[in-house]
């Protein structure tokens, strides 16, 4: 689940990134969402390989974990269309559960929540483009305009013989990448392998079934967007249940399945998730023997320390102190 800006026509040299992490929030960065955030935590012994690829008009971004990783983070302002490699049970993507046929397409400037149910790894790739390459490109290749709208969100049901075409292409180059990165960097060539594959994508969404928010799932977007909101603008304040539905103007079962749905966790579970990260934040920018750990947590509602401490090492893989201790 990857998307992120992208590479303008002129981009010299193309480019070749093929990172490994053991870090989960590390791979949350390199996943190219905006500020991305754990949401839960996640197994020990956590091995994540991403592989990207800049090419003419467009990135390709392919990535697989050892673990699911729960994670939220912005979208771009540009087209991305995400989807599973190979068989495996499906990533809740905002609330819409993402089987292995369909590519779905995000809204940008939004926020996106990803989970596992399963607690199995979701391995996937992502081809992202920006407007303008996807209207003139993509209509030239179709001979009408077929880019999902900027204002939604999208799911592409695709013809399983067009989405495994899509599918070998990127296999394809990324092997290419990996064992004779000289090809990639050859422009004739990585124009070839940028154009086969833009023309695969078009494929699959000429054939393909599209399928949009229904106008309760645009609501509950809205809801959730409400209640991130509220959690920001009051970082250091606990709020209860039935606070956070008054301010949010949810009846509290709703807005936990809602919550739930996108996110994996309950609200109040969700809104310490996201103090603490803000209490990550802060300690990683901070300079030792200016703070205390006891002092950020604190500020941030977390009294019993004990239990701070043992939470923040789950989620996090590291102690408090030893985020403080490392100098920003």
């Amino acid at each position: 689940m990857g998307v992120d800006s992208l590479p303008t026509e002129s981009l010299e040299p193309r480019k070749i990134f093929i990172t490994e992490f053991t870090s989960p929030e590390q791979y949350a960065v390199a996943n190219g969402l905006l500020t991305p955030g754990l949401n839960g935590p996640v197994q020990s012994g956590f091995f994540a390989r991403v592989v990207r690829l800049d090419l003419p008009l467009l990135r390709i971004k392919t990535g697989e974990a050892s673990n699911p990783v729960s994670m939220v983070g912005g979208i771009p302002e540009t087209h991305a269309f995400t989807f599973s490699t190979r068989s495996s049970a499906p990533r809740v993507l905002s609330g819409r559960e993402i089987t292995e046929d369909i590519l779905f397409h995000p809204r940008p400037n939004d926020l996106l929540h990803g989970s596992s149910p399963s607690g199995r790894p979701w391995p996937w790739a992502t081809v992202t483009i920006d407007y303008e390459t996807m209207a003139r490109d993509g209509a030239g290749l179709a001979g009408k305009l077929i880019s999902p709208p900027r204002n939604d969100i999208a799911m592409v049901r695709a013809d399983p013989a067009a989405r495994l075409r899509l599918i070998d292409l990127i296999r394809d180059a990324t092997r290419v990448a990996e064992n004779r990165p000289e090809i990639i960097h050859a422009p004739n060539a990585a124009r070839a392998i940028s154009g086969s594959i833009m023309e695969a994508l078009v494929n699959c969404l000429m054939q393909g079934a599209f399928e949009y928010d229904r106008a309760a799932v645009r609501r509950h977007r809205h809801i959730m967007r409400r209640l991130e909101d509220l959690l920001s603008a009051r970082p250091q304040q606990v709020l209860t249940l039935p606070e956070i539905c008054a301010s949010v103007g949810v009846a509290q079962r709703s807005l936990q399945l809602i919550c739930r749905e996108f996110t994996g966790l309950g609200v109040t579970q969700y809104a310490r998730a996201m103090r603490m990260r803000d209490v990550r934040r802060v300690l990683a920018t901070a300079i030792p023997g200016e703070t205390t750990v006891a002092a950020v947590a604190m500020q941030y509602g977390f009294w019993e320390l004990g239990r701070f401490a043992l939470a923040y090492k789950t989620l996090f893989g590291e102690a408090p102190s030893a985020t403080l201790r490392r100098l920003p």
